[in-house]
């Protein structure tokens, strides 16, 4: 058995952002990963302005495209929404992204063990242990569970009961046609298609905040053969992953285990959007260690409020919007309302931001980035 001051379940962005902090900030971190990296993850790839600002370093070199202008349709007809002199969305390979990331927080002086599973997690009278599939055992002081929707941590623990999950499937093929990108919410219920262009290829996807998606892959056939030419594949098959939500619902009421990303729910339910949270919550959680040891618990249960608001108000637009498609469409298509969104997109406000205050949005020319 081998002691660290932190575990970290999984890998991915809120994983690797929370070992590269807390590594940095002094503390004995092993990061946890059933997969070795670079491995494939299901995930469309975009960063917004607000999360590519909470990324501590230069990530320039894995960013495939930008945009400031993108069409939203309604399965029937797209309007074009843009934002003169920002950037509403950068494009990345996500298996670049959390490769490069695990390496910052490695480089940091984070340890890492690749490969291999959890198999069991568990509170011990003075920190955490986590069990391998290969028998190895650990232990530590504090236990993060950053892995993702079907989060292991979270259900050996029970740290969050009022999880939800949507759905989504996507695939890559060759960018012959080179569209705008695109979120067409005309189809599923519940969701949208995507059409996000990388330089040479096109990442193409189907999402719903619903647990089930009716026929996936034949609404994601359908995508590719309305936007792509006749006799395209995909350069990669197509993959379907879970998309964690309810973090609206996650309270920390452990001193030891945090859950953070995916594993706490905390994803977008109107865009299932969830890197953003995961890189906030991870350095929200390591912040909570480094500055109150004794009281990590509390100290993060504050950081997560203001996630909790964002998230609830995120759900709240998608139950609306989800309800009332055609009122939702006649908002969106109002010139102002789509200027205040990639305004404010663009300044690196969550969606709650925007909401609350959309005439300063729109009169705030400092809100350019």
């Amino acid at each position: 058995m081998v002691g660290h001051d932190v575990i970290i379940c999984g890998a991915g962005p809120a994983g690797s952002t929370a070992a590269y902090h807390l590594a940095r900030g002094g503390q004995r971190v092993l990061i946890i990963d059933r997969m070795t990296f670079p491995r494939r993850k299901a995930c469309a790839g975009a960063l917004t302005p607000k999360a590519r600002k909470l990324i501590p370093f230069d990530i320039e070199h894995l960013i495939k495209a930008s945009f400031s202008r993108m069409s939203i349709g309604n399965g029937k007809g797209a309007i074009a929404a843009c934002c003169s002199g920002g950037r509403v969305a950068f494009m990345t390979e996500r298996a670049e992204l959390d490769a490069f990331l695990l390496e910052q927080a490695v480089a940091s002086g984070a340890e890492a063990a690749l490969g291999v599973g959890v198999r069991r997690v568990g509170h011990r009278e003075d920190g955490v242990f986590v069990l391998l599939n290969d028998g190895s055992e650990f232990e530590a002081r504090f236990l993060i569970g950053a892995d993702g929707a079907n989060s292991i941590v979270n259900r050996q623990l029970g740290l969050n009961d009022r999880r939800e999950s949507g759905f989504a499937i996507e695939a890559t093929v060759p960018n012959e046609t080179d569209p705008e990108m695109l979120f067409d919410f005309g189809n599923p219920p519940g969701g949208y298609c995507w059409v996000f262009p990388k330089g040479d290829t096109l990442n193409l996807g189907v999402y719903t905040s619903r647990p089930r998606l009716a026929e996936p892959r034949t609404q994601l056939r359908e995508l590719i053969r309305r936007v792509c030419p006749d006799g395209t594949t995909p350069v990669s098959r197509p993959i379907g992953f879970p998309v964690g939500f309810g973090g609206q619902h996650y309270h920390v009421e452990s001193d030891r285990a945090f859950l953070v990303g995916d594993a706490a729910g905390f994803a977008d339910m109107l865009l299932g959007e969830g890197i953003y949270y995961a890189l906030r919550s991870g350095k929200a959680v390591a912040d909570a260690i480094l500055a109150e040891p004794a009281a990590a618990g509390e100290a993060y249960e504050r950081a997560c409020a203001p996630i909790r608001r964002d998230l609830g108000s995120c759900a709240a637009s998608a139950r609306w919007f989800n309800r009332f498609p055609r009122l939702g469409w006649a908002f969106l298509s109002l010139r102002s309302t789509r200027y205040a969104l990639m305004k404010g997109f663009s300044a690196g406000l969550t969606l709650r931001e925007v909401k609350s205050s959309p005439l300063r949005v729109v009169r705030s020319r400092h809100l350019y980035t």
